[in-house]
């Protein structure tokens, strides 16, 4: 159970950064906070119009990406009548490595 993807992998190509684009090395942890605040309030936001048969995790905006994270497993269970799974206990693998997983497992088929 998950959802559709929607796409093929030159999605994925890389294209020249927009003018407007900056540096990861340049956000502040301020504006990280912020995102993180405003991503937070927008899940919850999710969460309640899902009417999940299981407890909302009790996440408050100071929560980051944690918590950002665990409210996306309480929506993909709310979305699939399911239990929401339990945090990973080891250290989850980067985008980059899972992009990397991904399009190796493509062209292994």
């Amino acid at each position: 159970a998950g959802y559709d993807v929607v796409g093929d992998l030159d999605d994925l190509r890389w294209r020249p950064p927009p003018p407007e684009s900056r540096l990861v090395s340049t956000v502040t942890s301020d504006e990280i906070a912020e995102a993180s605040d405003w991503t937070i309030a927008r899940l919850q936001e999710q969460l309640v119009r899902r009417q999940p048969a299981h407890p909302a995790p009790a996440v408050g905006p100071t929560d980051g990406v944690p918590g950002i994270l665990e409210l996306l497993e309480h929506i993909r269970a709310a979305d699939t009548d399911a239990r929401p799974r339990a945090a990973p206990t080891q250290p989850a693998a980067s985008g980059r490595d899972r992009v990397k997983r991904s399009i190796g497992s493509l062209r292994s088929r």
